[in-house]
């Protein structure tokens, strides 16, 4: 019964760890780009990239095309599909 308690503790201590972690791991996202970082460095390095500028530009500029025409723009139209 004791070994058993004992299990049971470390499988919900061990659950609890992961959601920590998951929770930690969710500071390095870039929702522009839609990518997971597990490091600080791999997410800066993202960060500073030609990818990730590019695309930040590009998003600026529908918005900008959006409010000038008044339509959705083509990533609006791809989150609602």
């Amino acid at each position: 019964e004791e070994r058993k308690q004992k299990r049971e503790d470390f499988v919900v201590k061990t659950a609890l760890i992961k959601e920590e972690i998951k929770e930690i791991v969710r500071v390095f996202y870039c929702e522009i780009c839609d990518k997971q970082y597990k490091t600080d460095e791999q997410y800066q390095e993202h960060l500073n990239s030609y990818d990730h500028h590019h695309k930040k530009r590009f998003m600026e500029f529908q918005k900008e095309q959006k409010a000038m025409k008044g339509g959705p723009t083509a990533g609006e139209r791809q989150r609602k599909e």
